[in-house]
């Protein structure tokens, strides 16, 4: 266990290197209005524009997604009104497992792009609309997503998002043979002891209900998949915010655990048989 730990702290300050940042500009003869030479220029005091759902079967996400995004080149967006629903495929029909109200501030945030993300999209401004989902996509599984008129809106709320009605335009896509799917947070405090905490006392057995802000007491539940260059996996959390009975795994499964404090910050580490880091999901909330 203590070799394992000692891994976890050297991938940690690996994942604490520079990146080198440089100002993104639109090409000459680009601009939000037209971001790409092959699609017509629009007029954006009359129409949202170009936007870009992710991640979507043709832009599919690897290891690990709880944040529905739209990508766009403007930078006048703000909230609005209405809701997305994200609806999942069983038994060949779909059935709403999430809904996102766009009122709820701690469900929706808009936000500038990055430069890095600007220079992957080859544009020179941008936003992005993130809508966070109470439990995270499943790999296999099939969903798509419906969004009522309005959810956000620009040019000083005059001009509209356009609603999604049909099940075909976005369908957000979870992939690969490694990562952590299923991730969710269940409301049931009970008492708890741990090294870095007193026991939690005094408090009822919570609502058992999904919830998307954690707090001190609640179940952590996922999936863990791993491949044939996963020999391990390892839990880690540089705060002591979550509290597993085993950090170390050596094959796929659920695995559960506890917050322990309110500031979540963990991840899951991947490490090669020889111990060499093969790859970190970071699942802070």
């Amino acid at each position: 266990m203590k070799r394992m730990m000692a891994l976890v702290l050297v991938a940690l300050m690996m994942m604490m290197g520079l990146n080198t940042c440089f100002a993104a500009e639109w090409p000459e003869g680009r601009s939000a209005a037209q971001p790409y030479s092959n699609v017509r220029e629009v007029d954006l005091t009359q129409t949202m524009g170009y936007i870009i759902p992710f991640p979507r079967s043709k832009l599919p996400v690897n290891k690990f997604c709880d944040v529905l995004e739209i990508y766009l080149p403007r930078e006048d967006l703000e909230t609005g009104t209405g809701k997305a629903h994200l609806y999942e495929y069983i038994d060949g029909r779909g059935q709403e497992i999430d809904t996102i109200d766009f009122a709820d501030e701690n469900a929706v945030k808009i936000r500038r792009l990055s430069e890095s993300e600007m220079t992957t999209m080859l544009w020179g401004s941008g936003m992005c609309v993130e809508m966070y989902l109470k439990k995270s996509l499943q790999f296999g599984h099939s969903y798509y997503v419906l969004m009522d008129e309005g959810c956000f809106a620009a040019a000083n709320g005059t001009v509209k998002s356009p609603a999604i009605s049909n099940p075909e335009a976005w369908t957000p896509l979870l992939e690969g043979d490694y990562g952590v799917g299923n991730l969710c947070y269940i409301d049931a405090v009970l008492p708890v002891e741990t090294e870095n905490t007193e026991e939690v006392t005094g408090q009822d057995e919570g609502t058992g209900e999904i919830v998307s802000q954690p707090d001190t007491g609640d179940i952590i539940s996922f999936d863990l998949l791993m491949n044939d260059d996963t020999a391990y996996a390892v839990v880690y959390s540089d705060n002591a915010s979550v509290s597993f009975d085993q950090v170390e795994y050596t094959e796929s499964g659920t695995v559960t655990g506890r917050v322990i404090k309110d500031d979540v910050k963990w991840g899951v580490l991947f490490l090669t048989a020889d111990a060499q880091v093969y790859d970190y999901i970071d699942l802070m909330r």
